[in-house]
């Protein structure tokens, strides 16, 4: 029997889509875990930053908390102390010291002390992995290719070696990830990602899992009784930015993630209203002074911007200025239902584009969040990305000059 090689590799991503599927309903038989778990994380460009993370981690998944992790957290990084996260608040607990520190990440400002590094996510929403694959494979969004290398022992345990290639991803040109996936029970031990930003940004993801216990453990371990008595509890407080991180255009074209010059002329922009029932809806740029900001729900940078965002747009809206949430990453099925709860829970007051992932691309809106401040002849005036409190003092001063020189014609 003669196979080609387009049908070795469609059965080859077929096996290897049912291994994944596999693995997620495997994880979703499961309530609890506890794990050790080595990470590894690496930034460069000019400037290359490396870091590396072990840790203790046990997670206990609940639905109710879907805006987060997904359940309680709780993580040990040696022994000084550990967190915890308890669906309501985050408690940093130094053992040296007797301190606990309390932060609110249900409020828009007190989100530094999440725990992400580590965290299995996949385990905390099973269902996102199975959607996450027939996503790709049916090209809804991208188009992710699956192949298989060479069945790899691990700790003594075979597992095979899946790779994921991501294609059209909006927000990188080349992404890629590796499973080794321990063959006895399904169970991902090893996990590596690597993204490339416009040929010249390259990060990459290690998580290394061991001694997995699934099912031992119950929720007086995320409670505040487990705090040891006498420790002292105070809130967190967010550090004030100091002055000198403002973030101008010039600035922003020089660092790795280059969004669309001043000058430039704003790209066409069209979506479905969220406010108006998910009508189609042009943007349209002229004679309007216009703010764009590029976000997704889980973006805890995003979310932190939202407040600022709202006072902006309490501001301006009534001399004439537009704001736009432009969103494409919560432009599916999956995420579209928990827009109302989130916009509750957030009070986000910005009409909310939902666009295709072409738009970040013609954007060159390559980070979350980005912003475009847009003048009446449809160019752009200035730009940041991330969360920089005095980027929106800047982008006030921007609409202000605005405003100012369309009142002198």
């Amino acid at each position: 029997m003669i196979f080609t090689l387009a049908s070795i590799g469609l059965q080859a991503q077929d096996k290897a889509v049912d291994i994944l599927n596999k693995m997620s309903k495997n994880l979703s038989f499961h309530k609890s875990v506890s794990y050790n778990v080595v990470t590894k994380m690496y930034i460069g460009d000019k400037d290359s930053f490396a870091s590396s993370y072990s840790a203790h981690i046990k997670l206990m998944r609940a639905g109710s908390d879907s805006d987060f992790y997904g359940g309680y957290v709780w993580v040990s990084t040696g022994d000084t102390g550990y967190q915890f996260y308890d669906l309501n608040n985050c408690y940093s607990v130094n053992t040296i010291k007797k301190t606990v520190t309390k932060s609110y990440p249900h409020r828009h400002f007190d989100r530094d002390l999440l725990i992400t590094s580590g965290v299995w996510h996949d385990f905390m929403d099973p269902p996102a992995t199975r959607d996450l694959i027939s996503f790709g494979i049916n090209k809804s969004r991208y188009n992710i290719k699956l192949s298989f290398a060479e069945d790899t022992i691990i700790d003594g345990e075979k597992c095979w070696h899946i790779i994921r290639k991501y294609e059209d991803v909006p927000l990188m040109i080349k992404q890629t990830s590796q499973s080794y996936i321990r063959k006895k029970d399904y169970t991902e031990v090893l996990f590596q990602e690597k993204r490339q930003l416009f040929g010249r940004y390259t990060s990459s993801w290690t998580e290394y899992r061991t001694n997995c216990e699934f099912d031992n453990e119950n929720k007086e371990v995320f409670n505040t009784t487990q705090i040891p008595t006498g420790f002292t509890i105070k809130d967190y407080v967010v550090p004030k930015p100091p002055e000198d991180q403002a973030v101008n255009s010039a600035a922003f074209k020089s660092s790795k993630f280059e969004a669309l010059d001043s000058g430039s002329m704003a790209p066409a922009l069209r979506g479905k209203l969220y406010q108006e029932n998910f009508n189609n809806f042009p943007v349209n740029f002229k004679g309007k002074i216009t703010v764009l900001d590029f976000w997704f729900m889980t973006c805890m940078p995003c979310q932190k911007s939202m407040p600022y965002m709202d006072s902006l747009k309490e501001k301006y809206e009534k001399k004439g200025v537009q704001f736009y949430a432009v969103n494409d990453m919560d432009n599916n099925s999956k995420a579209l239902p928990k827009f109302p709860g989130f916009i509750k829970k957030h009070h986000f007051k910005c009409d909310i584009l939902l666009v295709n992932g072409d738009i970040s691309k013609k954007y060159h809106a390559t980070a979350y969040p980005t912003f475009f401040v847009i003048n009446r002849e449809g160019k752009v005036c200035y730009c940041f990305t991330g969360f920089y409190p005095y980027g929106f003092k800047e982008m006030a001063a921007t609409i202000e000059k605005l405003l100012k020189e369309t009142s002198k014609n």
